[in-house]
């Protein structure tokens, strides 16, 4: 990098010794993952049961692999994972937010197989859809926001 050592931020600091597993990735990861399903199960069900404890528990396995899996990598390594990961599904829910605003569901195996066809098929349906749920999608957005602030006010350490 361009960073002379005495400069070099905290999240680059390549001589730390790695741990597999790190607590403030594991909560960054946890907040991300049940942030997007709670809010799209509240938008889209509006209401809350039994059903929610799977999710909860869905949700703290998925940050445990995630963490595990990204801990053996150099940090700069794991810096990049965790952009990658929180852009990645923020896409997924926005996809399923406004697939199920167009078509009463949400996405399926057999759906994604059929990929580009549905886009192509939908594309003017789509578009109107997303228009008329910017406010929704910026939502949808915010844990995208925290790792940026957390790594720029220095309160993260990958």
């Amino acid at each position: 990098m361009f960073f002379h050592k005495s400069h070099k931020p905290k999240y680059l600091n390549e001589d730390a010794p790695r741990r597999p597993f790190r607590l403030p990735a594991f909560f960054l990861f946890l907040f991300s993952i049940l942030f997007w399903e709670l809010t799209l199960h509240g938008l889209l069900c509006g209401e809350f049961n039994s059903r929610i404890l799977f999710v909860i528990g869905f949700s703290i396995f998925f940050a445990l692999a995630v963490t595990v899996l990204t801990g053996f990598l150099p940090r700069i390594g794991n810096l990049i994972a965790l952009w990658i990961f929180q852009v990645v599904l923020y896409l997924w829910y926005a996809a399923q937010l406004i697939y199920f605003k167009i078509f009463g569901g949400f996405i399926s195996v057999y759906l994604i197989q059929m990929g580009g066809d549905a886009i192509t098929a939908f594309f003017k349906e789509t578009l109107n859809c997303v228009v008329d749920n910017i406010p929704l999608l910026l939502l949808l957005a915010l844990p995208l926001a925290v790792p940026g602030v957390l790594l720029g006010f220095k309160r993260l350490q990958l």
